[in-house]
């Protein structure tokens, strides 16, 4: 498995630690995913993107929230919120990812990790996500 791949993982556990136990300071959460984990080549990556995600997490969340329009953002599983949460800030803060390949492995975060219908409705918010960015970029 890709070290990206690998560091997404972490990424998910991470967020999910850092969502249910709000009042834990993230560098808690890393020190401890990072000595239970053996990720090799992947811990930078990870790091930037968890980051970058808590960084970003209100204009990210503004992003899910407005892409969902007919689910109420807190009956969003935790898991599907932070797989959407991984992708967006994909797509919006790392140019050098292809968006194909977050939206893909986003996918594939929510088949391993969500319920049934977790992938088409993670597939749907990145996709739409992504459009949005392609317009913008287009009135530029």
């Amino acid at each position: 498995m890709g070290q990206r791949r690998e560091a997404r993982k972490l990424t998910l556990i991470s967020l999910y630690s850092w969502e249910v136990a709000q009042e834990q300071e993230i560098e808690k959460i890393i020190d401890y995913c990072l000595q239970f984990n053996e990720f090799e080549g992947c811990e930078e990556f990870y790091k930037d993107l968890l980051y970058t995600i808590i960084q970003h997490v209100e204009k990210i969340d503004a992003l899910i929230v407005e892409k969902s329009k007919n689910w109420d953002f807190e009956r969003i599983s935790i898991i599907d919120k932070n797989i959407l949460r991984i992708g967006i800030a994909e797509l919006l803060f790392f140019p050098d990812i292809p968006p194909k390949s977050s939206i893909d492995e986003g996918i594939e975060l929510a088949k391993v990790y969500g319920s049934k219908k977790s992938s088409n409705f993670v597939n749907g918010i990145l996709d739409a996500v992504y459009h949005d960015i392609l317009a913008q970029e287009e009135n530029v």
